[in-house]
């Protein structure tokens, strides 16, 4: 028991002295010229604090440095925490898995939490810590964390629209239950109608496509003009994409919030992630030509996804790939009676039918046989579509998704 009460004696005397000889170096290492006033006073400063703390304290912590080095950035152990998922739940960020130490300063503290911060003075840090230093220190890995919950989006109710094409005047409900009608003018006559939520800010605007030759020598490209707010004016983006003949559709195909173009030509799907001119970036068979082709989110997982409807039966398919339907159910009177368009009516992020005869929109809020959950009418008929306000919010945490249909 003597021999070990004098080692720890022995070890204490030595750290005395090495701190007092840190301490020693810390006051008098050079410093540039005009800026010695103000390390001197700074230093004085830190030296008359460190001397008025008890001695074990600051062995404790010297004892700390010698142990686990200089950087301050150690193992958990100093943290109540340990680096993983967020909550309990991979669904979630990491926690706990990022150090920062502004200036590379504060060395001298050995073992610090997972976020280290330190005052901003108008001193460079380096004048009056010696453990600063001014090589600059960048890790970018934190670009690269990444979970569900980021991407995850608000559901917005969709409601019914009607184009009028000979007129080229848009009619819009606000609700499914009394809703006020609003109009208003955009595109040109002949033009077929779409809508989508072009910018990601979960309104659901309109657009239009030249679907056919025209010009002195026959343009033989398809015009898009979508506009990212609701009624009239100029369009927000003007691009060429598809043949003339092609069936215009748009969609979210990827899940990244924004509606975007594509084309079918016959029964293959070719779809832009962007809205502009280009190649398809995804390419498919589905559906047979002359049939009613749809799109739209049918799980709920955020990716709009292609169907069809032949008579009143609707092939839907949850992955934009050729393959067989994931769901078919039979709904409504069939297209040789009325019109189908696709929409995520009561907020949940699902895209379910509505079956338009006339004036009546008959909608359903499941993608399975049953009668309709709600019946409306429009003030006129016209070619149906989808749109969403993106005020009311209701529902999980999901897109509006994209319901464009080829309107028979």
């Amino acid at each position: 028991m003597q021999l070990f009460r004098t080692v720890v004696y022995v070890q204490l005397f030595v750290l005395r002295w090495i701190y007092r000889i840190l301490l020693h170096h810390l006051r008098n290492q050079h410093v540039p010229a005009g800026l010695e006033s103000s390390r001197m006073v700074e230093g004085r400063r830190l030296w008359l604090l460190r001397r008025q703390e008890p001695l074990l304290p600051r062995l404790q912590r010297l004892v700390q440095r010698l142990r686990f080095g200089s950087s301050g950035l150690c193992s958990n152990s100093c943290a109540d925490c340990n680096c993983g998922c967020a909550q309990g739940s991979c669904g979630n960020r990491k926690a706990c898995c990022t150090s920062f130490r502004y200036g590379q300063c504060g060395n001298d503290v050995a073992c610090l939490g997972p976020i280290i911060c330190r005052v901003v003075t108008c001193t460079a840090p380096w004048v009056f810590d010696a453990t600063c230093t001014t090589t600059s220190a960048t890790d970018n890995n934190t670009r690269y964390h990444d979970r569900p919950c980021l991407h995850e989006k608000t559901a917005y109710p969709e409601f019914p629209a009607v184009f009028v094409p000979d007129e080229r005047r848009w009619y819009l409900a606000d609700s499914l239950d009394s809703p006020t009608i609003s109009s208003f003018d955009y595109g040109t006559v002949g033009e077929t109608p779409v809508t989508g939520d072009w910018d990601g800010d979960g309104t659901r605007t309109t657009g239009v496509v030249r679907n056919s030759r025209f010009g002195r020598f026959g343009d033989g490209t398809m015009w898009w003009r979508l506009r990212n707010s609701v009624g009239e004016g100029e369009p927000s983006m003007i691009f060429s994409y598809g043949e003339p003949g092609d069936i215009p559709i748009t969609g979210d195909w990827n899940g990244d919030g924004e509606d975007t173009i594509g084309v079918i030509s016959g029964n293959v799907w070719k779809l832009r992630l962007a809205n502009s001119g280009g190649d398809p970036d995804i390419e498919f068979t589905f559906g047979e030509p002359g049939d009613v082709f749809v799109t739209g989110d049918w799980n709920g997982d955020g990716v709009d996804t292609p169907g069809y409807i032949r008579g009143n039966r609707l092939f839907l398919r949850n992955s934009n790939s050729s393959g067989s339907a994931d769901i078919e159910f039979d709904y409504g009177s069939g297209t040789s009676v009325g019109r189908y368009v696709m929409g995520d009516w009561n907020g949940d992020g699902t895209d379910t039918p509505a079956f338009v005869d006339g004036t009546t929109w008959s909608i359903r809020n499941t993608n399975a046989a049953g009668i309709a959950d709600v019946t409306l009418a429009m003030p006129t008929t016209g070619v149906p579509l989808a749109w969403s306000p993106g005020s009311v919010s209701v529902g999980p945490t999901l897109p509006a998704p994209d319901g464009s249909a080829r309107l028979a």
